[in-house]
């Protein structure tokens, strides 16, 4: 069982995020959940999570614009931003990519499990990569 790593789940969709939630939740982590750019900004504003799972299309500010955001704030160095959509155009994943995004999922082609391996495997990439003090 990984330790509590805090994972914020920034998606719009109810379905999709208690799914993703419960997934999360089974393989041990904690997970916050943010329906929008707004609520994830002020969980953030709390807290600092782990890592970001963030969908692209949601209502008002989307997760390109609050992606671009992270890096200016120079948090994509810091926190992997895992990238869940159903974008998959090319140029939307290379934005992402010059963007900061750890990763880039294209939520029909990827199950569940195959997105909790990446989720460890970019948490497990961080804490190997983090500074001793």
């Amino acid at each position: 069982m990984p330790q509590k790593y805090k994972i914020l789940l920034v998606e719009d969709d109810e379905f999709v995020s208690k799914a993703y939630r419960y997934f999360l939740m089974q393989a041990g982590y904690k997970v916050f959940m943010a329906r929008n750019v707004r609520e994830a900004r002020e969980f953030m504003r709390k807290e600092s999570p782990d890592i970001v799972l963030l969908d692209l299309i949601m209502p008002g500010c989307n997760g390109f614009e609050f992606l671009e955001e992270l890096h200016d704030n120079g948090i994509t160095e810091k926190i992997p931003i895992m990238i869940i959509s159903n974008l998959g155009q090319e140029a939307d994943i290379a934005e992402c990519t010059r963007l900061g995004a750890a990763d880039y999922l294209v939520k029909s082609n990827f199950f569940m499990k195959e997105i909790i391996e990446k989720v460890r495997f970019h948490l497990e990439r961080k804490q190997s990569t983090a500074p001793v003090h």
